[in-house]
């Protein structure tokens, strides 16, 4: 309320005006025409009651100063003058220091006295009593107000800062946990990618002339090796630089524009192992946003993968990848078994963490039986909400 009343062209201050002209011409002289000195020390009351807010020092001293014109000149006006001097003595105690509202306390004051004998023919105690209530009411009340607000403003400071202290805590703990899986990861996984690495190497380099079929294997679980290795380290700088952990990590696994070839090189690693993948891809899918780029990469591969082991190394699969008005959608379906299918590793944790992807995407998935074979299709809308079904 207080700031409100310090802008300039605040109503509340603009109040002023009615109600000292009011008092002038219903209260201070009923009856009587105001005289010249009655309307400028009225108008000098309404300029500092305008003004207090901003400068409540020279208000206070000012309503004090025209207080004493008014006792001198027309003492009818000088009750409206006293209520105007209590008012300013009042927001120069919520606004400012003790040693200023001293100051206008004392210039209030001396208005007060002047003519006390005229004023006050009680005696000096009724005078003291007067002064005292009249001057020190509104300096406490100012007071207590000032320090109301400054209380309310140091909780709220303090509410501020335990909130930064909380959101650093919890940084601190997202870190430490980033910290701690991205050891695991270089300590076993990639070690032990690296280790397979090497020996599948060596293995080529072992066998000059080995059957063409076994060559193309090794290559390929060399190949495959080398690629899961890069996506550890691209995912190990992630987790270990907390600055990129509050940014998109899709550039650092797949540029902008290569998502088409991307899919198109996990199709050829599906068809090397015998799937039959017919695939249809939008080349528009290549302006995807890195998110959704990401997720889409992500759900082919799985897609495959499930299909291999699922349905069989010779099974047919039809993929889909399109974007139509600015929603992706993806599709995986296969048709059947057509060979035994080969068990791997997995246990059903790859397709927990693909809706756990395309929800953070703001996707929907749905997976389920469709006919004799298997569906898995995505929708990924541009700023979609998650919602992930498994039937």
């Amino acid at each position: 309320m207080l700031d409100a009343m310090t802008r300039p062209s605040s109503p509340a201050r603009l109040l002023f005006v009615p109600v000292a002209v009011a008092y002038l011409v219903l209260v201070a002289r009923p009856g009587d025409a105001p005289s010249i000195i009655d309307w400028l020390v009225i108008a000098g009351s309404i300029v500092a009651a305008l003004g207090g807010g901003r400068w409540p020092l020279p208000a206070t001293v000012l309503q004090a100063a025209l207080l004493i014109v008014a006792e001198y000149a027309d003492p009818g006006t000088a009750v409206g003058l006293k209520i105007m001097a209590s008012l300013a003595l009042f927001e120069l105690a919520a606004r400012r220091s003790a040693a200023l509202t001293s100051v206008g306390a004392l210039a209030v004051a001396a208005a007060y006295a002047t003519h006390a004998a005229q004023t006050f023919p009680d005696g000096a105690l009724g005078w003291l009593y007067r002064i005292a209530a009249v001057v020190a009411t509104p300096v406490l009340i100012g007071a207590v107000l000032k320090t109301a607000v400054r209380r309310a403003a140091d909780a709220a400071d303090r509410a501020a800062d335990a909130e930064r202290q909380r959101v650093l805590a919890e940084h601190a703990v997202r870190r430490a946990e980033r910290a701690a899986i991205a050891r695991e990861l270089h300590d076993l996984v990639a070690h032990h990618v690296s280790s397979m690495l090497i020996r599948v190497g060596a293995a080529r380099h072992a066998m000059p002339d080995r059957d063409p079929r076994l060559a193309a294997v090794l290559d390929d679980v060399y190949a495959s090796a080398s690629s899961a290795l890069a996506d550890l380290r691209a995912l190990l700088v992630v987790l270990r630089d907390p600055t990129l952990a509050h940014q998109d990590p899709g550039p650092l696994l797949l540029a902008a524009g290569e998502l088409p070839s991307a899919i198109g090189q996990a199709v050829a690693t599906a068809n090397a192992t015998g799937l039959v993948v017919e695939a249809r891809v939008d080349d528009e899918v290549r302006a995807l946003d890195p998110v959704r780029r990401i997720a889409v990469l992500r759900m082919v591969q799985e897609g495959l993968a499930n299909a291999a082991r699922h349905a069989g190394p010779a099974a047919r699969v039809a993929l889909e990848v399109r974007l139509r008005g600015g929603t992706a959608s993806v599709s995986i379906r296969d048709f059947g078994a057509n060979a035994p299918a080969v068990a791997g590793p997995g246990g059903g944790q790859g397709l927990i963490g693909l809706r756990e992807r395309i929800e953070l995407a703001g996707g929907s998935l749905t997976a389920g039986p469709d006919g004799a074979g298997w569906l898995l299709a995505a929708r990924l809308p541009p700023g979609g909400r998650a919602v992930a079904s498994v039937t």
